[in-house]
C-alpha cells in the first residue's frame, strides 16, 4: 500500500493542480493501494520541500511514498530522504520530464517521473495557440502534447529513442 504525502507548486497556480491530482484519482479509486496522508504546497522550492519532508517524516513514520509537482522539490525530497537512510524505503515521483529529473532517476534519487518533453509540450501550445487564433480550436488541439513515465525499466528505452542515446553525466 502506498501511504503518501503530495507535495503540489504553488497554491495560487490553478494549472499545477492536475500534476498531482491523478494520485488522488488513483487513491480515490484504489483504496486499498493508495492512501494520502497528507498534502503541502512547497511553492516550486526545494529547500521548503526539504523543511515538509523532514516534518512527514516525524509525523508519518507509516509514509513510504512522495509524489511532487517538479523536479526541483524533489531534490529537496531525496536530500532529506538520503540523509535519513531512506531512500531505499520511499518511492519519489515528479512532475516534469527535464534533463535534471532524468539524472536524477538515473542515480537513483527518484522512482518515476512523469510529464511532455519540452519538444512535445511547446509543439501542443503552439497549436493550439494558432487553432484559437484561427477560431478552430477545440480540446482535442491539446491531445498532441504526449505524456510520458519513465521509471528504471524503460530509462534505457527512453533515452535511446528520445533523446538519441544522451546518457546522464
Amino acid at each position: 500500500v502506498l501511504k503518501t504525502g503530495l507535495i503540489y507548486g504553488l497554491a495560487t497556480q490553478y494549472p499545477q493542480l492536475i500534476r498531482i491530482d491523478l494520485v488522488k484519482a488513483l487513491a480515490k479509486k484504489y483504496p486499498d493501494r493508495i492512501k494520502i496522508l497528507v498534502e503541502a504546497n512547497g511553492d516550486w522550492d526545494p529547500a521548503k520541500a526539504q523543511n515538509i519532508t523532514e516534518d512527514w517524516l516525524q509525523a508519518y513514520p507509516e509514509m513510504n511514498y512522495i509524489h511532487v509537482g517538479n523536479t526541483g522539490m524533489a531534490t529537496g525530497v531525496a536530500t532529506v530522504l538520503e540523509a535519513a537512510g531512506k531512500t531505499d524505503d520511499f518511492l519519489v515521483a515528479a512532475n516534469d520530464l527535464s534533463d535534471s529529473a532524468i539524472q536524477m532517476l538515473y542515480d537513483g534519487q527518484i522512482d518515476v517521473v512523469t510529464g511532455a518533453l519540452f519538444s512535445d509540450f511547446g509543439r501542443g501550445y503552439v497549436d493550439a495557440a494558432v487553432a484559437l487564433l484561427v477560431g478552430t480550436h477545440t480540446d482535442k488541439k491539446w491531445n498532441k502534447v504526449i505524456p510520458h513515465a519513465v521509471d528504471a525499466s524503460n530509462l534505457k528505452d527512453f533515452l535511446k529513442n528520445k533523446w538519441d542515446g544522451k546518457q546522464p553525466k
